[in-house]
């Protein structure tokens, strides 16, 4: 478990765009399959309409927000706004997680008797997956939130303990006890 920590620690940002990037490229491929009297169709998400542009803004908008907070914090250190702080933690999450159940969804309802899911389906749905569960570990369970709070507003130098003065109380030598003998 540490192990896993550890690399979600480092790398976990890269993980979600990659995953992401999965599910947007997965979008092109073929969705659904159809087989009918010994000839193949395949069709891909993109052409379905309304819900996979939708997946497809929701997707970009993932994309870009943990981008931000994965390669440029600095943007939001102007506005300093806790509103904007849940949003730049949470909506990737939910984007994510929308974009999986919609997927999902509309895959369900893409199958019949003649067709069946294709590779864009599978990849679109590991792609989303891994991107929201790396998201969502980081952020519960590892409580990496991005906080303006930990954005110092100037900085100070502080002085090292070696570089303290030091000060010294004089002290008396110790001198051996006598022990008296009794006879």
């Amino acid at each position: 478990m540490d192990q896993l920590k550890d690399i979600v620690k480092k790398y976990g940002f890269f993980i979600a765009l990659g995953g992401l990037g999965l599910a947007f490229i997965s979008i092109f491929l073929p969705f659904v399959s159809a087989n009918l009297l010994g000839y193949t169709a395949t069709a891909s998400f993109i052409k379905d309409g309304f819900w996979a542009v939708l997946v497809l803004i929701l997707i970009i908008l993932a994309c870009g927000i943990t981008a931000i907070e994965a390669f440029a914090k600095q943007v939001f250190d102007a506005a300093k706004d806790k509103t904007v702080e849940l949003l730049i933690n949470y909506l990737p999450i939910g984007f994510a997680g929308l974009a999986l159940l919609i997927t999902f969804i509309e895959g369900m309802r893409a199958v019949t008797s003649y067709t069946h899911l294709s590779v864009g389906f599978y990849f679109m749905i590991l792609g989303l997956l891994v991107a929201a569960a790396t998201l969502a570990f980081k952020r519960f369970v590892l409580k990496e939130m991005f906080k303006f709070d930990n954005i110092p507003d100037k900085v100070v130098p502080q002085a090292q303990p070696y570089q303290q003065p030091q000060t010294f109380q004089q002290t008396k030598p110790v001198e051996p006890e006598k022990k008296e003998e009794n006879k």
